[in-house]
């Protein structure tokens, strides 16, 4: 009786060293191939004449957008552990073709995949990019597509310049990059971080629910969304609509004219110059605008309840609170007009 529980107990011994190391083989396995490069598992070519619609959504991988040399589309897998279960699902229906990512092994802790997609130029349907995980970038330009749709919910994606009829990019987690995009646009960040280039086109429509989106440059008509978070733009040129619930928006290097509703939350505007009015109705928060000295503007002023100042320099020229109302010229022959109605808050006019 002993002698058959101590063979089982040595077996069981046995087993367990066994299975760790196999476990270590294949950590260490991993993590020669995460320092090296991986071997080519699979390439597969996708004729894309006549396809309308491409998609693409292999998350959780390393995912590198390249230039075709030919009219078609070549998908190259590296793994360091290979199987045809794992390789891409590419479906074809009608005009659209979808490729997704494959099956995983039970143990995918040190499962080390790169996937390289070459894109030809040839092909300028609508193009819609998704990254659950993992990283997504680009090598080339993606331009003049039909319409481009990039959405990102978790992981990290680094895009150069997007051009199409109309560009969305969606950002609900993670990190995203992007050069420039040209068209009507749409951008919305819930949450995680987005930077962006420049954003040119007769429309576009920023939303920040949550986390902070940096813009370059603004060109064209600008919607402007921001429930929480933070918002920057260096650069605007053209007339923007902002709606602020909370959160802080910075707009810088301003050319133009605009329409402001801040219900809380605070706004910094730093003009250029004014090319048309501007219209400001605050609810509560705060409002600091600096305009040039050499911009003469008239004043229409409602408030209910909180501080307007027309301030220069560090010398205060005008000030006015409480249940007032206020119609004035600042400056000699003012061309253009700030219209402000305020419930609560204060709003600051510095002229530099």
């Amino acid at each position: 009786m002993m002698k058959k529980q101590d063979d089982r107990r040595w077996r069981v011994q046995a087993g367990a060293i066994r299975a760790a190391a196999l476990a270590l083989f294949l950590i260490l396995g991993g993590m020669i191939y995460a320092l090296g490069d991986l071997p080519l598992a699979h390439t597969e070519t996708v004729e894309l004449g006549g396809i309308e619609n491409l998609s693409i959504n292999y998350g959780h991988h390393t995912v590198i957008l390249r230039e075709s040399e030919t009219a078609d589309l070549v998908l190259k897998e590296y793994m360091n552990r290979d199987n045809p279960r794992y390789y891409a699902r590419i479906s074809r229906s009608g005009g659209t073709v979808q490729i997704q990512r494959g099956r995983r092994p039970l143990f995918f802790w040190n499962w080390k995949v790169k996937v390289e997609i070459y894109l030809p130029r040839s092909f300028q349907g609508n193009l819609r990019l998704s990254n659950s995980s993992g990283s997504l970038s680009a090598d080339v330009d993606l331009l003049d597509y039909r319409s481009i749709d990039v959405n990102v919910n978790s992981g990290t994606v680094f895009l150069k310049n997007i051009s199409g009829g109309s560009v969305s990019v969606h950002v609900a987690s993670g990190e995203m990059d992007i050069g420039a995009l040209g068209g009507n646009s749409f951008v919305s960040v819930s949450s995680g971080r987005l930077r962006i280039g420049s954003i040119t086109g007769e429309e576009n429509r920023v939303k920040v629910s949550s986390g902070r989106l940096r813009i370059g440059a603004l060109e064209g008509h600008g919607i402007l969304e921001l429930s929480s978070g933070n918002m920057a733009i260096d650069r605007v040129r053209g007339r923007v609509e902002v709606d602020i619930s909370s959160g802080g928006l910075e707009l810088g290097d301003f050319s133009g004219k605009g329409a402001f509703n801040i219900s809380s939350g605070n706004l910094t505007l730093d003009l250029r110059d004014l090319e048309g009015d501007l219209h400001f109705l605050l609810s509560s928060g705060r409002v600091d605008v600096t305009i040039p000295k050499a911009i003469p503007f008239n004043l229409d002023m409602v408030t209910r309840s909180g501080t307007v100042r027309v301030k220069e320099g560090l010398e205060e020229v005008l000030k006015i609170s409480g249940n007032s109302t206020v119609l004035r010229p600042i400056g000699p022959s003012p061309e253009r007009t700030i219209f402000a109605r305020t419930t609560s808050g204060d709003l600051t006019i510095n002229r530099r």
